[in-house]
């Protein structure tokens, strides 16, 4: 059986006017252990707890650091460890699950003025916090779960972190962790959740990262490397994965994939270079489509549209200035657009029930090509610089190829 109480709390005074350390805890019920530790002056600490196998430990070190816990009821631990001056941290666990509760919350802070802020109101829910530096902001929400699991390191300065998971179901979790300068991180998973998982990596400063699922199986992962890169994705629905990497500085990415029934949906960005641009979008009305956009260089510009079934799309550029599109609305439609190693390239496709190729390799080339109907088939190859063309089919069993060659 665990009983103990221990508040110490240190200072050494070079003035009588110092601010003293301040305590109070609140203890009934069970097998509770708490522990107060502070040191230097004007720290600041509560801990309430109701009932069962509780414990909690706030431990302080330097001074106007406040602190705050409250427990009820189940298998719950609460911890907060902060080194440095003009830390905060609150801490808040409530019992709404089933009898087999096992909640577990953190805060690590270490440097001056670092926010961290959790609350749990679910079973299995655990909860991660652990900054280093200085102006660090991290929040946490988890309530009506399962299995709930939410972590978030971040090293650096004005940092900030937001997590949010509302779910009905089990095994939800997210992650972030940022290293560097003025890094932003959101995270939001709320709905009847089966399987959910976020992941969220930055190093470097200045990046933003959005993350929102709602539904059964998303799935989503955020790697960005570099400065002010920014990543949006949303998810609505089943069976459904999100992923963005990004390197180098200025990169934009942003899907959005919405479902009403369960079938698989993929979107993939890969970007590395500088103020390059990627948008998908893939609506309510099509099922198991995939759509990839690949892009190195500068300054590139790749959107696709899908609302159709079982459509793949990919776009791969690679040089400086390139744009392209694709938005595809019928039934195994499939398009691909490859700009290689040249500048300033343009690539359009439109196409309801159709497949669609386009390849250009030079400078300065721009091709669209429109179909509508089915098994309609284009392949345009453009190589060297300065080439133009348009093809527009509409029917069934429709066939092109152009081929333009000045080497």
């Amino acid at each position: 059986m665990k009983k103990s109480l221990l508040v110490v709390a240190l200072f050494f005074a070079t003035s009588i006017m110092l601010a003293q350390n301040t305590s109070t805890v609140n203890q009934t019920g069970d097998d509770g252990i708490s522990t107060v530790i502070q040191q230097s002056n004007g720290n600041h600490a509560i801990q309430n707890q109701s009932g069962l196998a509780n414990e909690v430990l706030i431990k302080q070190t330097g001074s106007d650091n406040y602190a705050s816990q409250l427990q009820t009821e189940d298998w719950q631990a609460a911890k907060v460890l902060q080194a440095g001056n003009k830390n905060k941290a609150w801490q808040k666990q409530t019992q709404e699950g089933t009898s087999w509760d096992t909640n577990n919350v953190f805060i690590d802070q270490s440097g001056d003025r670092n926010n961290a802020r959790q609350t749990q109101s679910s079973y299995a829910g655990m909860e991660d916090i652990n900054q280093s530096g200085n102006n660090n902001i991290a929040s946490q929400d988890q309530s009506e779960g399962s299995f709930q699991n939410a972590t978030a390191i971040q090293s650096g300065n004005y940092n900030v972190s937001r997590q949010i998971q509302a779910s009905h179901f089990w095994a939800t979790s997210v992650y972030v962790r940022q290293s560097g300068d003025g890094n932003y991180a959101s995270q939001s998973q709320v709905g009847p959740i089966a399987v959910a998982n976020a992941h969220v990596y930055q190093s470097g400063n200045n990046n933003i990262a959005t993350q929102d699922q709602q539904g059964k199986y998303p799935y989503v992962m955020v790697n960005q490397s570099g400065d002010y890169n920014t990543s949006k994705q949303i998810q609505y629905g089943w069976s459904m994965k999100g992923i963005v990497v990004q390197s180098g500085n200025r990169n934009r990415a942003e899907q959005l994939q919405f479902q009403n029934e369960n079938e698989y949906r993929l979107a993939k960005i890969n970007q590395s270079g500088n103020s390059n641009l990627a948008k998908q979008y893939q609506g309510s009305d099509g099922h198991a489509n995939e759509a990839t956009i690949n892009q190195s260089g500068n300054n590139n510009l790749a959107k696709q549209n899908q609302n159709g079934d079982y459509s793949t799309a990919k776009i791969i550029q690679k040089g400086n200035d390139g744009q392209a599109f694709q938005n595809q609305y019928g039934i195994g439609d499939n398009s691909v657009i490859i700009q290689k190693g040249g500048n300033n390239n343009y690539g359009l496709q439109d196409q309801v029930g159709a497949d669609a190729r386009l390849v250009q390799d030079g400078s300065n080339n721009w091709s669209k090509q429109f179909q509508e109907g089915t098994d309609n088939l284009s392949n345009v190859s453009q190589m060297s610089n300065g080439h133009w063309s348009i093809v527009t089919q509409s029917g069934m069993g429709n066939s092109n190829i152009i081929i333009q060659n000045n080497n």
